[in-house]
């Protein structure tokens, strides 16, 4: 996926920070890249199936395997997309790396927070704690309207073990979402067990919640491959076709 914008504010930003400025790479195929925050592991097979389910409906390419990354490593700004699941408190990481962080997204990145428990707000605890790092007014939530919930599905919310009561905590700079705390579990909603079945059910809405958690798992990546480019209501018809 070619992100010349994400090259050009990175290289902006190193400007600024006094640093060498990465660009995003491994720009044939999407991977999935997990931020090693304890719990990486306990959904690290969800995502490559997530990917299959993309492949399918998109004509997006994803690795076989999502990997699981330091997020100190340079590799970081490799992926377009990274990936922390959780559950209670935010990591208790050095602020150095939430400012790295924060650079990422400035960067042109954007990181899914999501909790392993639905509801049990990791994802949110993380976007404050990214937040302190950003302009304060870069804390926002979705509405039903916002370009995630239509970049190739409709739905109204975020949804996958769980479905999102209200709308989703977000991180916004100059329009464009550059986090967001879902604690629906999406991972949970697609993960298969050693036989081949799933491993967690999905409440209160059985298999069409399912469906749903992979539909918004599609929004997902093609949100943050392409930002805003479904926000005019060009390609509603098309969208109101494909969702049939």
């Amino acid at each position: 996926m070619q992100r010349r914008r994400f090259i050009k504010a990175m290289t902006l930003a190193g400007l600024v920070l006094g640093r060498p400025a990465f660009a995003f790479g491994r720009a044939s195929q999407l991977t999935f890249a997990l931020l090693d925050a304890g719990d990486a592991a306990a959904r690290h097979k969800a995502w490559a199936r997530l990917g299959l389910e993309i492949e399918a409906r998109t004509s997006i390419k994803v690795s076989s395997e999502a990997l699981i990354i330091d997020p100190d490593a340079s590799e970081l700004f490799d992926y377009p997309l990274v990936v922390c699941v959780g559950q209670g408190e935010a990591p208790d990481w050095p602020e150095q790396r939430w400012k790295r962080l924060a650079h990422y997204v400035r960067s042109g990145g954007m990181i899914y927070f999501d909790s392993l428990v639905p509801g049990d707000q990791f994802g949110e605890r993380c976007l404050e704690r990214l937040a302190r790092q950003l302009p304060s007014d870069a804390a926002t939530q979705t509405t039903k309207e916002h370009v995630l919930f239509r970049s190739f599905y409709l739905l109204k919310s975020a949804v996958g073990r769980g479905v999102a009561e209200s709308q989703t905590p977000i991180l916004e700079l100059d329009g464009r979402m550059v986090a967001l705390g879902a604690d629906v579990d999406l991972g949970g909603a697609v993960l298969r067990d050693e036989f081949g079945a799933w491993s967690f059910s999905c409440d209160p809405g059985g298999e069409d919640q399912r469906e749903h958690a992979v539909r918004f798992g599609v929004n997902l990546v093609m949100y943050a491959l392409c930002t805003d480019y479904k926000a005019d209501q060009v390609h509603i018809p098309f969208l109101l076709k494909r969702r049939q």
